[in-house]
């Protein structure tokens, strides 16, 4: 794929653009080596995930951590939904625009986007694993009951997969659906979309380290053992690199180098063949992974309480004190601003030079890494409690009859105005459009006023579709006077004639 359509690919929200470019430096020798510079795009990886805002843990195939969306100015509560366990997963955002969460009681839950609760599926022993979300919208879900499950975006079962020991970790779904996640067993694993067993790889001792897939579909994951693993799409291994017991997800940059921090306090940059390029010491257990910015600049923190920015040559940019440690991995948006909790301290929001934008009080013994799971909002766990975080202005909500349609068939919208506690004091303006497969904008309603006073505004239609693919839905909120952006919705539908 040409670099100016990867760029058009990205500024359509769908994240990954990546361009093809390796370097390679030293470690232990590679089991196989491949110097062809002619590699496959990263792109369908994506489009192998639901297109939601936050598909699965840290976000992408690539896991870099990184939204296409902007996140909160302010540190305003949007919501706060409680659940009856101990929380170590981070969110994830379906198709529907739920809210996927995981606790130690076993169960799964799904909220809406307005922190109401949807459903829950309730396995057989804690889930500390984050789902990932296929683009028909099937959930897969790693469980300590040593199954991996696969539900329907209603919460129902579709098929259920047995392993020989605990599962904590995330799963990825790769471009030709394959799904593949670690297990306790020492074992990662390969399973088909219909839950069936294509292969199974030693990867030396797995705790919490999840799969990320690089070029021409090779997947790494790190291990208890003390190395980095790089497994070829068939199940054997391509290399492995010795970096030191790590339970971090391992990050691949534009280039394909691949970031992932130890807990001897090192973060590494390994290049695709698995030689070490760098390795930055911070003198105290790394146990978070790294997040990536557009230009490839790294952000994590360690235990020993110091958040870090290092540019992509391994040189420190700066650091800052967050008097706790660090245990989740942080996020980051499109401008760069980055969001991560501290043990028993804050919230901090940074901008990429490290000024401290705004902080939260609430930081717990056990929270999670957030999620920009929404244009302006950030959705984190931490203890029992679902936190949405962002203006709590007027909101709109999109909901649609179905996200498949066939041929013949029409998807019927709808558009509301939901208010936070009183009605807006100021007039509203709304806009809904349809963006095509080929990228055409549709405008569904331009500008429509809602006057002041008004809380039940909505919008309803029912809309044929035509072009084969994925279709984005969007609504935009803003103040007449002013034109200021409140709030945004975008949900995707997809049309298969057959």
């Amino acid at each position: 794929m040409k670099i100016a359509s990867v760029k058009r690919f990205k500024s359509i929200l769908l994240f990954l653009a990546l361009m093809l470019v390796f370097s390679v430096i030293s470690c232990e020798p590679t089991q196989h080596e491949n110097n062809n510079q002619d590699k496959n795009s990263l792109l369908e990886q994506a489009a192998s995930l639901s297109p939601s805002p936050w598909p699965m843990f840290l976000q992408n195939p690539t896991r870099t951590g990184r939204s296409p969306f902007t996140g909160p100015s302010t540190h305003q509560i949007r919501w706060k939904y409680a659940l009856p366990g101990l929380i170590e997963t981070a969110p994830v955002v379906g198709i529907d625009s739920a809210i996927y969460v995981g606790s130690y009681n076993g169960c799964l839950y799904a909220l809406s986007a307005e922190g109401r609760l949807k459903w829950q599926f309730c396995t057989r022993d804690a889930i500390r694993a984050s789902v990932a979300v296929a683009l028909d919208g099937t959930i897969y879900l790693a469980s300590t009951d040593h199954c991996l499950y696969a539900l329907t975006p209603e919460g129902k079962l579709k098929w259920v997969f047995t392993t020989n020991a605990r599962n904590c970790s995330s799963p990825i779904v790769a471009s030709d659906n394959t799904i593949y996640f670690g297990s306790h067993d020492r074992y990662l694993y390969a399973l088909t979309s219909e839950g069936k067993l294509k292969w199974k790889t030693k990867a030396g001792n797995i705790s919490a380290s999840s799969p990320a897939i690089g070029f021409e579909d090779t997947i790494y994951i790190a291990s208890y053992d003390g190395h980095l693993y790089a497994i070829n799409p068939d199940g054997s291994l391509n290399w492995r690199c010795k970096i030191g017991p790590a339970r971090a997800t391992p990050v691949i940059g534009e280039n394909g180098t691949i970031y992932v921090g130890a807990r001897n306090g090192k973060m590494y940059a390994i290049s695709p063949n698995g030689k070490i390029k760098w390795a930055f010491q911070t003198g105290s257990d790394i146990r978070a992974s790294v997040v990536l910015d557009e230009e490839e600049n790294l952000y994590f923190g360690s235990w020993g309480r110091f958040f870090y920015a290092l540019s992509s040559n391994g040189k420190l940019k700066w650091k800052y004190d967050t008097e706790g440690p660090i245990e989740a991995s942080a996020c980051i948006d499109r401008n760069s601003t980055i969001y991560v909790p501290v043990i028993s301290k804050k919230f901090y929001a940074f901008t990429s030079e490290g000024k401290v934008l705004w902080t939260l009080n609430r930081a717990d013994m056990f929270h999670c890494s957030p999620i920009v799971g929404a244009p302006g909002v950030i959705y984190w766990s931490r203890v029992q409690v679902v936190t949405a975080i962002g203006s709590t202005s007027p909101l709109i909500e999109i909901k649609v009859d179905k996200q498949i349609v066939k041929k013949d068939e029409k998807v019927k919208i709808k558009v509301s105005l939901i208010t936070q506690n009183a009605p807006s004091c100021e007039p509203l303006e709304v806009k809904i459009w349809l963006r095509t497969p080929k990228y055409k904008l549709i405008s569904l309603i331009s500008d429509s006023l809602i006057q002041k006073s008004s809380s039940c505004w909505k919008w309803e239609e029912s809309y044929n579709l035509s072009s084969l693919g994925t279709y984005q839905l969007g609504a935009t909120l803003r103040k007449a006077v002013t034109g200021k952006l409140i709030d945004e919705k975008v949900i995707y539908i997809r049309y298969c004639p057959k």
